[in-house]
């Protein structure tokens, strides 16, 4: 049956009811909240809208008063989230477009970038790899304003770790080697059109040069 429920704190409830409870399609509103969509036993669960009085707000699936399957979330400042949601939070696929121009598609886990995705950058930089908790980490690629320089290898927090390939800018040149904290650090190997040298780097700098003879 249809029923108009108020409470004293001003909070409205139009919609339907089955055994007292909320059940089908509604609209509830408070001084914060607006929700118009479809209620199972008195909580949020199917399709629904929600905004919200910041001017935030999310289109999608509900399940348990929760996000839960696809949806689309925005907030304020036109940033916007299309995807997958599990218990409230951003899981499996989906595409964050930030108000700067920024981008990223891929995996999310517990509402944070995590597995293999793409970031492109306001300023035309590109990483395709692994994240975890927000950071590139793990194996990736990144690029430099459309491809003038590149790195393939591995990351740790957001900075070159490990075994990696540096091209640089004009692609001739490369240092192939280990990194720590984003700097040349170990073995490692630099190459041009013209020759090629062994030696061992530290904090970016080469320290000394490796002579191999037969």
């Amino acid at each position: 049956y249809f029923c108009i429920q108020k409470w004293s704190d001003g909070t409205i409830f139009k919609g339907y009811f089955k055994n007292n409870k909320s059940n089908g399609i509604g609209h509830l509103k408070d001084k914060d909240n607006d929700y118009y969509g479809h209620f199972y036993e008195d909580k949020l669960d199917g399709f629904g809208i929600y905004s919200h009085i910041t001017g935030s707000g999310y289109i999608g699936e509900w399940k348990d008063d929760l996000q839960d399957g696809v949806g689309i979330e925005n907030w304020k400042d036109g940033s916007v989230f299309m995807g997958n949601f599990k218990k409230g939070k951003k899981l499996g696929i989906g595409q964050y477009l930030w108000k700067d121009g920024s981008k990223y598609y891929g995996e999310w886990r517990n509402n944070a970038m995590c597995g293999y995705g793409i970031f492109y950058f306001n300023d035309n930089r590109v990483y395709k790899g692994e994240w975890d908790n927000n950071m590139m980490n793990g194996i990736g690629e990144y690029i430099w304003n459309n491809g003038e320089k590149e790195y393939v290898g591995y990351f740790l927090n957001d900075n070159k770790n490990g075994f990696g390939i540096f091209y640089f800018k004009d692609l001739l040149k490369v240092y192939v080697g280990f990194w720590i904290n984003g700097k040349q650090n170990g073995v490692g190997k630099y190459m041009n059109a013209s020759k090629m040298k062994y030696g061992i780097w530290k904090d970016g700098k080469k320290i000394k040069i490796i002579n191999f003879s037969l």
